[in-house]
């Protein structure tokens, strides 16, 4: 999600110090993460709800709104 959030709002520079390894050598680890999304395992169902677009539309119905 972070780095969706990265994209969405079009950040275009990133700076990091770690390592996606690096957090393994204190008890953490994404790697299942990474692999989920590799391997395309996210599990997920889109769902037919015609209530789902209601966000969007009050959003480009909005006065105050930021646009990126």
């Amino acid at each position: 999600m972070c780095y969706g959030a990265i994209k969405w709002v079009k950040i275009n520079e990133i700076y990091y110090c770690n390592t996606r390894n690096d957090p393994k050598n204190i008890g953490f680890s994404d790697q299942e993460i990474y692999n989920n999304i590799i391997n395309n395992k996210q599990n997920m169902t889109r769902l037919n709800n015609s209530r789902g677009i209601i966000a969007f539309d009050k959003w480009t119905e909005s006065n105050f709104k930021t646009l990126y």
